[in-house]
């Protein structure tokens, strides 16, 4: 057997393992398909979406973070099981601010102020 008998051997094999593997995968796929479509499954009423915490460390953002806080505002997830929680770290420029006026408007937007001497103000 020389070096090309022994490539295509070689093919042959990896192609018929992978035929032989996504076969029935792709097949109860198509059978999930016609019996389903792609339309999922929606949550029951009783579905408690779970509370997610979302950290933002920041310091001398102010051309983002504004956009960034009225992006994580518009999430589509209830409001009662999301907080934001900005961990700001002695901007120099109108960061704190900007946060601070979000956190005016949205009750679970929290700003964690980092201050060397104290360690941490709320």
């Amino acid at each position: 057997m020389n070096f090309a008998d022994g490539f295509v051997l070689a093919l042959t094999i990896i192609f018929l393992a992978y035929f032989a593997y996504a076969t029935p995968i792709i097949m109860v796929g198509i059978w999930r398909y016609k019996k389903h479509g792609f339309a999922s499954e929606e949550p029951g009423e009783d579905w408690d979406p779970p509370n997610v915490s979302i950290l933002v460390p920041v310091k001398n953002e102010e051309k983002v973070v504004g956009r960034l806080l009225d992006a994580l505002t518009r999430l589509d997830y209830p409001r009662e099981n999301l907080e934001v929680i900005v961990v700001e770290d002695q901007s120099k420029d109108r960061t704190l601010e900007i946060c601070q006026d979000f956190a005016r408007q949205y009750p679970k937007l929290w700003i964690l102020q980092i201050n060397r001497r104290d360690r941490c103000h709320i």
